[in-house]
């Protein structure tokens, strides 16, 4: 099992995942996450994985990069925002 956390929410979030070739991998991605800035939050929604949530390595190694939507209504007001997620896999 391998947690992952990220502060770069803007950036899309790269991970290499280390295991045996031919070994089914399970990645779980959080529903929601909210970031904040002072009393201010923004959402972070609809995450996904490169490598879907299901996969099979094909060697000892995979790239899987991490993305989302970040939710900013028009009256966000500006900050410095920051918050974390975990990112979970296991095989």
């Amino acid at each position: 099992r391998d947690r992952l956390r990220s502060r770069g929410l803007g950036d899309v979030y790269k991970r290499q995942i280390d295991g045996t070739a031919g070994r089914t991998v399970y990645v779980s991605l959080p529903s929601e996450v909210f970031i904040y800035s002072g009393g201010n939050s923004l959402s972070v929604n609809n995450f996904t994985a490169s490598t879907g949530t299901q996969f099979t390595l094909a060697s000892d190694m995979a790239d899987m990069h991490i993305g989302a939507t970040l939710n900013v209504p028009a009256n966000a007001p500006e900050g410095d925002y920051s918050g974390t997620y975990t990112v979970t896999v296991s095989y």
